[in-house]
């Protein structure tokens, strides 16, 4: 059975090397994920190929999670992962919701505030960080940005 472990956890084997796969749909990895992390979706059917292409040797630590404790996906990929003959699954159940909850960074389409508000939850058509639209009328605004407005009188 895969040991349960945590964010400080993750951070330093990711520095060491070790492969950290977000299991969840490749749209839900898009829109958020852990910087460095891949995609490996558990119900996809190449993840078995996809994971032992990303970590050919099954004695070395492999690191697995999804969006929250609630979620299934990580235990059923370390289970997987498992009969497959890893020896070394470390499963990171608190997922993603919990990296954003400790201020950690995460990269993808989603901006933070709906990802905090949607709670991993993706929300397609929304632009990437900085992007919104009010940013894209700003710029396409033939008004100068550098006046200052004088205060009223």
């Amino acid at each position: 059975m895969a040991e349960k472990v945590d964010a400080a956890f993750v951070e330093s084997k990711m520095k060491e090397g070790v492969p950290v796969l977000n299991v969840l749909e490749r749209d839900k990895y898009e829109a958020m994920h852990i910087p460095g992390s891949y995609s490996a979706p558990v119900e996809g059917p190449a993840f078995d190929e996809a994971v032992q292409r990303l970590a050919p040797d099954k004695e070395k630590p492999i690191i697995v999670h999804c969006t929250s404790l609630t979620c299934q996906a990580s235990p059923k990929a370390a289970a997987k992962l498992e009969a497959l003959g890893y020896k070394r699954v470390y499963d990171y159940k608190a997922g993603i919701q919990d990296w954003q909850g400790l201020g950690k960074p995460i990269e993808g389409t989603a901006r933070p505030s709906e990802a905090a508000q949607d709670k991993g939850v993706e929300r397609p058509g929304r632009p990437a960080r900085g992007q919104t639209r009010e940013h894209e009328q700003w710029e396409a605004s033939p008004m100068p940005r550098s006046e200052k407005v004088p205060p009223p009188v």
